[in-house]
């Protein structure tokens, strides 16, 4: 077993997340581990839901649509990337296992090498309002395994997680209240080093007084 640690850099408000993508040869797999700061169900909505798949799927220099995506145990799914050139690359399979927010199993297929199916188990834990998503490739042949490494899978994988963690720290911060919200905020200018700085002072000030406001609806909605 091949385990190959990624480091990872905070950009702009985007947390720091744990990744990790090992190659298991004797057992034909590649799994791709990361942590997200949300709970499952967001993270589950954001991975199963087809409106929000092309945000998120594959890399940014190819434009991804949703032909089917039918989330249920025997139904398909098929994406199609397209490039800047128009050229066109489709991949498809079908739902093997569903458990909502835990588990998810499917086929995975490229349409330029048919007959060449990998089954992908995706996995959600979680670890204290975060989740934990594991995703192991298991590929039929040790030939399917290294072609897909050579194509350049780990930086694809890699790039594709990115995207959909930065996705996911959005969806959750549309799904907050305001007063968590700020606190958010407050807490990202605290761990950046900001908390002693004058303008973080009057920050503070501030988001404390909407803070309050939004702590007590009822007595501002009278006034």
């Amino acid at each position: 077993m091949v385990c190959l640690p990624i480091s990872t850099e905070s950009n702009g408000c985007l947390p720091m997340t744990k990744k990790k993508f090992t190659l298991k040869r004797e057992e034909r797999e590649v799994v791709n581990e990361r942590i997200f700061d949300a709970p499952c169900e967001l993270v589950w909505k954001v991975y199963t839901d087809p409106e929000l798949v092309p945000k998120w799927w594959g890399p940014k220099y190819l434009t991804t649509t949703v032909d089917k995506m039918d989330v249920r145990v025997g139904g398909v799914w098929r994406f199609v990337q397209r490039d800047q050139d128009g050229k066109e690359y489709a991949f498809n399979g079908d739902y093997r296992e569903i458990v909502p927010h835990e588990r998810l199993v499917y086929t995975f297929e490229f349409e330029g090498m048919p007959g060449h199916v990998l089954i992908e188990t995706i996995t959600f834990e979680e670890l204290d309002g975060k989740t934990k998503m594991t995703d192991t490739a298991h590929y039929q042949t040790i030939e399917d395994l290294d072609g897909m490494l050579e194509s350049g899978m780990e930086e694809g994988a890699t790039e594709t997680m990115d995207r959909l963690a930065e996705l996911v720290e959005k969806s959750q911060e549309k799904y907050m209240n305001p007063s968590e919200l700020i606190d958010k905020n407050i807490a990202e200018l605290a761990d950046a080093g900001y908390a002693d700085h004058p303008f973080a002072h009057r920050t503070f000030q501030t988001a404390s007084s909407i803070y309050l406001y939004f702590k007590q609806p009822s007595d501002n909605m009278r006034n």
